[in-house]
């Protein structure tokens, strides 16, 4: 019976894998790229598998390409290596960066017509490789290493690859190798996999060797694999590392409850369901979230006391007391939820008050409220911090509360905030899943049968520090809690395991072993500095990001390497690819085309150098407005007018880059992220500029200032930024600013493919000389005073004249008229 249980329970658990698991792929502008062989390496030790896959692709065309590769692993898993094998067969180990340092080093590797590797968590669970340029009829190698530990459910371990290859391409690979070793303290019965045929050896009780290996294979399903380990009570691993004496140790706990248990071995528990009703849960989402409350009825253990309440505008309480399980309290309570219908706003305030209204004190009895929404409060009190702290001050039964957040528009830092402060977890599902029944299902197995409750840790004389997690949950069915930590003192300790089941207080021993020194285990300390950083990114989605607490989540990553969202992996091979684009291929007859040497414009030396200097004042005349309206037109500003002119049209120019850079990064996985010699190719190659960018003088030449991919803008080295022009004479922050940039042309000469490939320009300051410094400080003002003052007095004087004269000239003709008429009359 037990054995048909268990083949039933792993056959649902690949059903499911196979349901959810995305392979991986290669892919390019153009479609996929051929994978052409792939190896795995898989070592599982205590249920921690190290998972080290190499991929190698293939360019069978006649140009070079920029692939991305996407592949998938557990949310909780972590990379801990990354390294590029370019087409000379060299290997090239990656290290974890910001992704703002990743992404330029990236950038400037490509552009130097190397072969770099950029490797992104585009989001949980979801890596993407970039390679800068594989050259045509080139392979390249990318190798990713990832250790996670292996779910546990009811004495079962199991073990899943993304390995569908058939979804995204039709070829073949030439060759695919599994390999697999699995060892554990405790016995293992069985090993089976139902997804492929593998190779399994028995070498003893505890290890078993697994062997997968084809030729001329296409992969059409993901590798699934399951074995079975014997605990009859609760069992207790724990490992350690020290890679050095002088600094403290990392360790591991690892905890799995007994899989043969009674009645009397579940803890008493009062539990209260609250779902949001409000009118954005209406259609699908409302039918799977009442399927899954249903089967949370169904679920409840002989023991239990339960209620349920519905919220919207209004909360609606199914019974004013918790009820005990029986036949007749399911059904109604099922006839309850199927009724449900989605209309109104979200109370959340009131529906979580009045959960906790349903609660008593009665001894010995462990209490969990289970909570669901889709949306923000829109009723009632709806500030998140009066919700959190109302619910807070009237928990006195110590709740144990998790939120469940369904869709994009839930309020995570209120979810968040009171299951973390409630010593409870909060879980976010994504709304277009079509599995949110499955996924609500799949988490309340997880807490549906409470073994042990209130756990503490008693460490003896064990120094141990910075234990994660923080809070220790119940240990239920079939579920592993895994503590993690730091400790100063090698040596054994015996610690001690206490918790409560019903009334009784529960104490097990663990026999501890801190090593002195040893390099054995070392995925322990990437695996707690996962876990630190794990915990300061939770606290920065609920409290606020805060540069502290992101600082440190970067130097956890780069000092145990492993990929986070503010860091990347980057590997850079320093041999050149051949840079062909697919229009000079397509028009090429001869071999030697497809392997042209790269751009002459990426030498580190500049070709041009613009030198600006200090401009001397001008003297200007002002004095001459002394003779006006003379002056205002005998003696206008041409160079003054014609410098604007100019930078007017290169801020213009920069407008439109900038627009096209920003149109290209939103649509491209590799995105420009700084301004170089090939960037304006690139853009009118991608149709994002209708052609070359013509300079508003000769002497135009821009650069980047910041990752263009976020926040950066274009400089032009001349005429400055949009937001800030320069003027005639430059600031020092100015200056700096043209200093530490790397100018291009906006066009240059054309390659052998017919790229026009921007020239690198210097743009050099030199300073001034000691007599523009005399001049510009005062004798400059001085000189002006004695040239205009005069200027002006005699600009008033002979404009004062000119003045007379004109207007004497009317007169004299009319007295002139007058005298001719008095003649005649004599």
């Amino acid at each position: 019976m037990k054995k048909t249980f268990i083949v039933c329970l792993i056959t649902i658990f690949a059903m499911l894998s196979a349901m959810s698991a995305e392979a991986a792929y290669l892919v390019y502008q153009n479609g996929n790229l051929p994978l052409v062989t792939q190896k795995i390496k898989v070592d599982i030790k205590n249920q921690v598998a190290v998972t080290r896959l190499e991929m190698v692709f293939y360019n069978p065309n006649d140009y070079t390409i920029q692939p991305n590769i996407r592949f998938p692993i557990h949310e909780k898993a972590s990379v801990q290596q990354f390294s590029l094998t370019d087409s000379e067969g060299m290997v090239y180990s990656g290290t974890i960066e910001e992704s703002n340092k990743a992404t330029q080093v990236y950038n400037e590797a490509k552009a130097e017509g190397m072969m770099p590797a950029l490797a992104v968590q585009k989001q949980p669970g979801v890596f993407e490789t970039s390679i800068g340029a594989i050259g045509p009829k080139a392979r390249a190698t990318v190798m990713i290493e990832y250790s996670e530990i292996l779910p546990y459910s009811r004495g079962n371990v199991s073990y899943n690859l993304p390995f569908n290859i058939k979804k995204n391409q039709a070829a073949e690979l030439e060759t695919v190798a599994i390999s697999m070793s699995i060892s554990d303290q405790k016995e293992i019965s069985s090993v089976v996999s139902l997804s492929h045929d593998i190779y399994a050896e028995k070498t003893d009780v505890n290890n078993w060797n697994i062997v997968f290996e084809k030729n001329s294979y296409l992969p059409a399903g993901d590798f699934m694999l399951h074995y079975e380990v014997k605990a009859e009570a609760l069992a207790a691993n724990f490992l350690s590392t020290r890679p050095e004496a002088d600094k403290d140790g990392y360790f591991m706990l690892m905890l799995s409850p007994a899989e043969i248990i009674s009645a009397e071995d579940i803890a008493m528990r009062d539990i209260v369901f609250v779902v949001d009703t409000s009118g954005s849960m209406s259609g699908r989402k409302m039918e799977q979230t009442k399927s899954a409350f249903e089967f949370f009825v169904s679920r409840l253990n002989e023991k239990d006391r339960f209620g349920i309440i519905s919220f919207s505008s209004q909360v609606n309480n199914w019974q004013p007391e918790l009820l005990p399980v029986t036949g007749e309290n399911r059904e109604a309570a099922r006839t309850f939820i199927q009724n449900l219908y989605a209309n109104g706003g979200t109370n959340i305030h009131g529906s979580m008050l009045d959960a906790l209204k349903l609660f008593d004190s009665v001894p010995g009895r462990t209490r969990t409220l289970v909570f669901l929404t889709d949306g923000e409060a829109s009723t009632g009190i709806t500030d998140s911090n009066t919700i959190v702290r109302d619910f807070n001050a009237a928990n006195t039964n110590q709740v144990r509360t998790f939120t469940l957040g369904v869709g994009s528009s839930v309020n995570k830092a209120l979810l968040n905030k009171l299951a973390i402060e409630n010593r409870g977890e909060a879980l976010y599902l994504e709304e277009r899943s079509q599995n949110i029944d499955k996924e609500l299902m799949a988490f309340y197995d997880s807490i549906s049968t409470p073994l042990l409750v209130d756990l503490e840790l008693n460490w003896g004389d064990a120094e141990v520090a910075e234990v994660y997690p923080k809070t220790l949950p119940n240990i239920y069915q079939g579920t592993q809690l895994v503590v993690t930590g730091r400790y100063k003192k090698g040596g054994t300790a015996p610690l001690t395991l206490t918790g409560n089941l019903n009334t009784v207080k529960h104490s097990f021993p663990v026999n501890a072993a801190f090593a002195e020194q040893s390099n054995e285990n070392l995925f322990v300390s990437r695996f707690w500095a996962k876990a630190k950083a794990d915990d300061l990114m939770l606290q920065m989605q609920t409290y606020g990001q805060k540069p502290e607490l992101k600082d440190e989540v970067v130097a956890l990553s780069k000092q145990y390497q492993f990929a986070t969202p503010f860091t990347s992996f980057v590997a850079v091979s320093t041999t050149p690819v051949p840079q062909v684009s697919q229009h000079a291929a397509a028009h090429s007859n001869t071999r030697n085309t497809a392997a042209m040497a790269r751009p002459t414009n990426q030498s580190s030396g500049a070709t041009r150098t613009i030198v600006r200097r200090t401009e001397a004042k001008s003297l200007s005349l002002w004095g001459a407005t002394g003779f006006l309206p003379i002056a205002a037109i005998a003696v206008p500003n041409f160079r003054k007018a014609r410098q604007q002119s100019r930078q007017k049209a290169c801020l213009a120019n920069q407008r439109v880059l900038m627009g096209a850079i920003e149109m290209y990064n939103m649509d491209n996985n590799t995105m420009i992220s700084d301004f170089d010699g090939n960037t304006i190719d690139l853009l009118v190659q991608g149709k994002y500029l209708k052609s070359q960018i013509v300079p508003a003088e000769q002497n135009c030449a821009f650069s980047s200032i910041g990752p263009l991919s976020q926040a950066g803008i274009v400089m032009c080295g001349v005429h400055g930024t949009v937001e800030h022009p320069f003027d005639e004479n430059m600031s020092d922050e100015e200056r700096n600013m043209v200093a530490q940039g790397i100018f291009y042309e906006l066009s240059g000469n054309s390659d052998m493919s017919g790229n026009q490939l921007g020239s690198k320009v210097e743009v050099r300051y030199e300073g001034e000389t000691w007599f523009t410094r005399i001049w510009n400080s005062w004798l400059a003002d001085v000189v002006n005073l004695l040239i205009n003052v005069p200027l002006f007095i005699i600009g008033i004087a002979f404009t004062l004249y000119l003045t007379y004269l004109i207007l004497s000239i009317p007169f004299k003709f009319i007295a002139g008229i007058v005298g001719m008429f008095s003649d005649k009359e004599q």
